[in-house]
């Protein structure tokens, strides 16, 4: 990344910015169209964008979130109870093609018979995914069940991330919403790495240190390669999954997805922004508490403290994702999907950059 003015916004990084990482989660993850819109604006003026993306959340209807019900699905097979899992499952496919209907009808960039043909191309996704799904829920008794931290993989000839699914589904449903609307998109696959990196004893990952790192350089270089292959083919938008194996045994792990991602593009193109879309920037207090002031600019340093649990910032990113920008001197924006064009954004960056 090239020098970084003191003055600079964090909205005026990402206008100069020629490659964009962006990590989209919570309630915005199940914006497709939205979503697809700001990558296509920012492609129309010369960016790469790829987009990092979590599982579906949403506030409507007392709240609902995939990888709660997921981590739920987990437990079940865990006692064995597979028709509650099977149960959990449905109601997941169902709040899922509800989403989709919702924000089909919100769009107004479509027109009546394009969300008619959207629906049907976006919802087939979610059939199919159930179906894998319910498949190894059916067969989960001739595998062996992991809790690898908060990941929940399922070991039967390959590696099947319980928790993950909902990360691939989301990823599924935004490179449809991009091709259909004539954006060549490229999707970022790493399933077939959990198998190599997780062997038979998945849960060792976590209790060596030593053997993690060693298996997150071993992705990076997985990812750099394959995002390598996209700039040769001439893509411009890319969507990955917020969950990778190793970087899910915590809650949170998208920003980390993001941060990996990030560091891979950085190995391909020289520079990259990671933005972090969020309901709201850093601010000095809680915006929902009452009156609060955005920060505009902080050092690395300066926001590890305030990201961690119990601090100002806690939850606008996670403090390893944060970690790993900050030792590959990323710049990282923070700011909602309303504000990226305003000054209501922060800037995090090293002080001399």
């Amino acid at each position: 990344m090239e020098r970084i003015p003191p003055s600079a916004t964090g909205s005026q990084v990402l206008r100069d910015a020629d490659n964009l990482v962006v990590k989209i989660g919570g309630e915005n993850s199940a914006q497709f169209g939205r979503n697809f819109l700001g990558a296509h604006d920012r492609i129309a003026r010369g960016q790469h964008v790829t987009h990092v993306i979590s599982a579906l959340r949403g506030a409507r209807n007392g709240g609902f979130n995939t990888t709660s019900h997921l981590i739920d699905v987990a437990r079940a097979l865990h006692r064995h109870d597979v028709p509650e899992a099977l149960s959990l499952v449905a109601e997941i496919a169902e709040w899922t093609r509800d989403a989709i209907r919702q924000d089909l009808s919100a769009d107004s960039s479509l027109v009546p018979s394009e969300r008619a043909g959207l629906f049907p191309y976006l919802t087939q996704a979610v059939d199919q995914h159930v179906q894998q799904l319910r498949l190894h829920i059916l067969s989960h008794t001739h595998g062996v069940l992991h809790a690898v931290g908060e990941d929940w993989v399922l070991r039967n000839g390959d590696h099947f991330s319980i928790t993950g699914w909902g990360e691939h589904l989301a990823q599924a449903l935004h490179w449809r919403t991009g091709e259909w609307r004539g954006q060549a998109t490229a999707a970022l696959h790493v399933e077939g790495m959990a198998s190599v990196l997780f062997g038979t004893q998945p849960e060792r990952l976590i209790e060596d240190p030593s053997l993690s790192v060693q298996c997150v350089d071993v992705l990076r270089e997985h990812l750099r390669q394959h995002l390598g292959k996209h700039q040769e083919a001439g893509y411009r938008y890319t969507v990955a999954p917020g969950w990778f194996p190793i970087l899910a045994t915590e809650r949170g792990y998208s920003d980390t997805g993001a941060a990996l991602v990030a560091q891979a593009q950085q190995r391909v193109h020289g520079s990259v922004v990671c933005l972090i879309r969020k309901m709201h920037p850093v601010c000095t207090s809680d915006p929902a508490a009452g009156e609060s002031e955005v920060i505009p600019r902080l050092d690395y340093a300066q926001a590890l403290p305030m990201v961690q649990k119990g601090g100002i910032a806690a939850g606008v990113i996670h403090p390893q994702a944060l970690r790993m920008l900050a030792e590959s001197h990323i710049p990282i924006v923070v700011s909602s999907p309303d504000d990226e064009e305003t000054e209501r954004t922060t800037l995090i960056a090293d002080p001399s950059r």
